[in-house]
């Protein structure tokens, strides 16, 4: 999934060990493949439902970028980063049932 010399971020580790649930969305990608077919860029719209351990949900939307690089003919991340154009509170969490 990832390309050598790239790891896990410890900020995804702590917020895992939270209890924090996340659901992104990728959608729309728009993806520019290097001439050579060995490299591309992809930047895409983000939209994340989020819960805590304390049951608070909420709504985040922004936009998703990474460079991909092909290795045995496999696709994977070399760098992704994601930024918040909005974020809103979901009251009540995603686990409430009606």
């Amino acid at each position: 999934m990832f390309a050598p010399g790239v790891h896990e971020q410890t900020a995804a580790r702590s917020i895992a060990s939270e209890g924090a649930v996340l659901a992104n969305q990728i959608l729309q990608p728009v993806i520019d493949v290097a001439p050579d077919g060995k490299t591309a860029k992809v930047r895409a719209r983000l939209l994340d439902l989020g819960n805590t351990s304390a049951s608070r949900g909420y709504w985040t939307a922004g936009a998703f970028e990474c460079q991909i690089v092909s290795e045995d003919r496999r696709w994977k991340f070399r760098t992704a980063r994601s930024s918040a154009l909005w974020s809103a509170p979901y009251p009540g969490g995603w686990a409430r049932t009606p």
